[in-house]
């Protein structure tokens, strides 16, 4: 039998209401003017930033930005799958495929995955059967490193772009805001990467044998296999977080990890199960079980690239950061 489906939807984000540059202005003069009179009747005078801004608003900056419009879009799902099952007498089979793909409602966030099985029950003898399983997916997954925490706190007085394009860096040299200080523009951030790969596969075989009516043997054998790579990447635009605050990226950062798993199991039961009348039944299990895990991890980190789009791969970092690496075996 032959099973197909398919669905698509389009979500929309629930964002937050922010001011405007008028507004943002408004709320900043008012602020202003309240800092100025407090200080008068403290004897102290009047502060420097808080007098231009009342002299000129358009210290602020002058462009009229809606930041959250800017980073959040309309998301799509597409989702599929595909499966086949059959079989007769003494063989039964199914095998499945199926495909995900999300585009978030945020810039710079994506999600895909294509996930399988395969299932095979053979009975060889009448006292004989074999069972295999194979399980597979793989996973990528896009996230965004504060984009939207960003686009909360960006004054709307400030422009996106620089006339070439590039996006603008909130820090005080540029702007001579000390309100934007901290604060990140989203579109710098959205140029920067955080993306994880995960490939995971279970696959399994088993045996059972009826050595009497009552009597069962059973013996399974199993491999869980996982591999987890993570990528991100800070643009040479965007600022970090050290202890004394915020410091450059200087030519950006980017880290890569990836760990890999093995587990593997063996186990052997055998399985006494009488009915004696209907009241009572007896079940009796012994067995043994083997399992080995083996963990490898690796990380490695550099800084200081040509460019932000191509020239962004370890290989071509000016400064290699330190890397570490770790091996871990446990037996069971």
């Amino acid at each position: 039998m032959l099973e197909a489906n398919y669905y698509a939807g389009v979500s929309n984000a629930i964002t937050e209401q922010l001011l405007n540059a008028d507004q943002y202005k408004a709320v900043m003069l008012k602020g202003a003017q309240s800092l100025n009179a407090l200080r008068a009747q403290q004897g102290k005078p009047a502060d420097a930033i808080a007098t231009t801004i009342i002299n000129n608003p358009d210290y602020l900056g002058t462009a009229n930005t809606d930041w959250v419009d800017l980073v959040t879009r309309n998301g799509v799902t597409h989702n599929a799958d595909l499966s086949i099952r059959g079989g007769g007498t003494g063989s039964r089979y199914y095998t499945s495929l199926a495909y995900n793909k999300q585009t978030g409602t945020l810039l710079g966030t994506d999600f895909s995955r294509i996930s399988g099985k395969v299932s095979l029950d053979n009975e060889i003898t009448q006292k004989l059967r074999v069972i295999t399983n194979l399980d597979f997916g793989l996973t990528t997954n896009n996230v965004t490193n504060g984009i939207y925490a960003s686009a909360l706190f960006a004054p709307p007085t400030l422009k996106p772009y620089n006339a070439d394009g590039s996006p603008t860096s909130f820090d005080q040299a540029t702007f001579s805001v000390t309100p934007s200080s901290g604060i990140q523009n989203p579109m710098a951030l959205l140029q920067g990467r955080n993306r994880s790969k995960t490939s995971l596969m279970l696959g399994s075989l088993s045996l059972e044998y009826d050595v009497l009516k009552s009597l069962k043997f059973r013996s399974t054998a199993s491999v869980n296999y996982s591999n987890y790579h993570q990528l991100n990447y800070v643009p040479s635009t965007a600022m970090i977080s050290v202890t004394s605050g915020g410091a450059s990226s200087a030519g950006g950062i980017a880290t890569q990890a990836n760990t890999r798993q093995t587990d593997m199991f063996y186990e052997n039961t055998l399985t006494w199960d009488k009915q004696f009348n209907d009241n009572n039944r007896l079940n009796l299990l012994v067995g043994t079980s083997w399992q080995q895990s083996n963990t490898e991890m690796f990380s490695a980190s550099g800084q200081g690239f040509p460019d932000d789009y191509f020239l962004n791969g370890l290989s071509s970092a000016a400064l290699a950061l330190p890397r570490r690496t770790a091996r871990r075996r446990v037996l069971y």
